[in-house]
């Protein structure tokens, strides 16, 4: 997977939870699994050829929150830090 593709479905991750925040819940568990979750899912459906099912209504207001929460950018930086080393690795 090149590292742009890593990028654009780290970004897709985030812009799903941020378009459609009710769909976690904090009973089920940590917030890091359910993100890790979405991006299995992504990932597997761009591996198939099939684009990402996220909706891209303002992105720009997407982008106004996650620059507001210094805690998703780092977050956003582990994961894509991770799926660089799954590159490196194949």
């Amino acid at each position: 997977m090149a590292l742009a593709t890593a990028e654009d479905l780290t970004q897709d991750v985030f812009i799903q939870l941020i378009c459609n925040p009710t769909s976690y819940n904090a009973g089920k568990g940590p917030v890091a699994p359910y993100l890790f979750g979405i991006m299995r899912n992504l990932a597997r459906s761009s591996l198939r050829g099939s684009q990402p099912k996220v909706g891209f209504v303002e992105v720009s207001e997407a982008e106004l929150v996650l620059a507001s929460d210094p805690e998703l950018i780092e977050r956003l930086h582990v994961i894509q830090r991770k799926l660089g080393d799954i590159e490196q690795a194949d």
